[in-house]
């Protein structure tokens, strides 16, 4: 990678943060904590794991919270729909390789 490319990367990463997986979740004083392990590079280019803290104000929360639940519900449904034709398609394949080899 090539100093402008981190340059690049470290200026996109200020601007939003990628969650793959909580590390722990409470709730504190009207607050909700969501505890993740984010990798950022240092300045060699080397990533380096940091446990990092996301906090909502839960009464704000709550009010945005059907929204919420109905954009994880439906990003849920396109990657299980995607992930069912991907799988179809994957059967389909390999039905016509072992047709194929009977045939010879």
């Amino acid at each position: 990678m090539t100093k402008k490319q981190l340059i690049k990367q470290c200026k996109e990463q200020l601007t939003w943060t990628y969650i793959h997986q909580l590390t722990s979740l409470y709730e504190s004083d009207g607050e909700l904590y969501l505890t993740f392990n984010d990798h950022t590079p240092d300045e060699t280019g080397e990533y380096v794991k940091q446990e990092r803290t996301l906090v909502f104000n839960i009464h704000e929360l709550y009010l945005d919270l059907a929204s919420l639940i109905e954009l994880v519900v439906s990003g849920n449904c396109k990657n299980q729909k995607r992930l069912r034709i991907e799988l179809e398609n994957l059967l389909k394949s390999n039905e016509s390789k072992t047709k194929k080899k009977a045939r010879k």
